[in-house]
């Protein structure tokens, strides 16, 4: 265990120093946004194939695609924890969105169901950001670290169990009369509602 963690810490130490002399120049910068813009309208149009929901899904894919690829870009152009957050937030939103918008040719239950699973799946990806963040944040204090670490993972941790209780009651609210009142204390009790 040990011996992972030394060579852990030997590949994120060659990362920084590798990293520090990556910084792009501005012509590169925006020669390679307007390569991102180019391949982001050369897939909206790829997307006018489709009609209706899949043709929305696959909008709204091509609009996060573009939306990541700009966060790793200014990440690339600028390397810091703060723009490699951003890289993380833009992929969390974008999972966030296209999940939300292929619900859209579900029918009533079905889509709140899948609308809340994919509401408890950014909930996760987003406790992970919060907590590599303050993590982040706090890296030149271990004393101080520690505690907000704890404290942004309880909160994640907490985040996550409402999340995924309202997906799990969206589920049960297929079920009828005592069955569905049983089904949702049990998750009332599994997620600490």
């Amino acid at each position: 265990m040990q011996f992972r963690t030394h060579q852990v810490l030997a590949m994120v130490l060659a990362g920084m120093f590798a990293s520090a002399g990556m910084a792009m120049d501005r012509g590169a910068y925006q020669s390679a946004e307007k390569s991102i813009e180019a391949r982001a309208k050369a897939e909206q149009a790829h997307c006018e194939r489709w009609s209706g929901d899949a043709k929305d899904v696959c909008q709204k894919d091509a609009q996060g695609r573009e939306k990541i690829a700009k966060a790793e870009l200014e990440a690339y152009r600028q390397p810091s924890a703060s723009t490699d957050f951003k890289v993380r937030e833009a992929y969390a939103e974008t999972n966030l969105e296209v999940s939300k918008k292929s619900c859209d040719g579900l029918h009533d239950r079905a889509r709140k169901i899948c609308v809340e699973d994919a509401q408890a799946e950014h909930s996760r990806a987003m406790g992970h950001v919060k907590i590599a963040q303050e993590a982040q944040r706090y890296d030149n204090k271990p004393g101080e670290r520690r505690a907000k670490v704890a404290e942004a993972r309880r909160e994640a941790a907490k985040d996550r169990r409402q999340a995924e209780f309202k997906a799990v009651e969206a589920r049960c609210e297929w079920l009828h009369d005592h069955a569905k009142d049983h089904c949702i204390a049990d998750a009332k009790r599994a997620f600490g509602q």
